[in-house]
């Protein structure tokens, strides 16, 4: 129930919410026994960090993220989600970056089960259009 709230904050563009929520969560004692929950909220971190700009956060943790997703069988199509976000976080050149990330958008097959968990097609959608989640699903029509 707490992942729900914490994520939505990130889909709402309330980051610094999102981030002491899936902190929150990540400091409970028993997060550690329910390796989905602890993984998805250390990796909704990073991504909360690539949205405040908090670069130096990215390059300090991002070796850490793929460690954790090798580690854990569960996140093993997380592979996809770390390609996209080491993509957005290391590739300057934004031609590149946006073709990359296109390019990742069809890999995900829409009945995922990790997309229970962050739907990262929103976020690339949101990426692509140079928006945020929040706003690129608020559109007007």
């Amino acid at each position: 129930m707490v992942y729900q709230l914490a994520i939505s904050y990130f889909y709402c563009d309330k980051f610094d919410d999102a981030q002491d929520t899936f902190n929150i969560i990540l400091q409970h004692p028993d997060v550690e026994k329910n390796n989905v929950l602890y993984s998805y909220s250390t990796l909704m971190l990073m991504f909360i960090a690539i949205e405040k700009n908090n670069m130096s956060m990215v390059d300090k943790n991002i070796d850490n993220i793929k460690k954790m997703i090798y580690r854990y069988e569960h996140l093993q199509n997380a592979e996809k989600i770390y390609s996209t976000y080491k993509i957005y976080a290391l590739e300057l050149d934004k031609t590149k970056r946006k073709k990359a990330l296109e390019k990742i958008a069809t890999e995900f097959d829409a009945n995922e089960k990790i997309l229970d968990y962050f739907n990262i097609l929103w976020w690339i959608d949101a990426k692509l259009n140079g928006k945020t989640i929040h706003s690129n699903i608020n559109k007007p029509k």
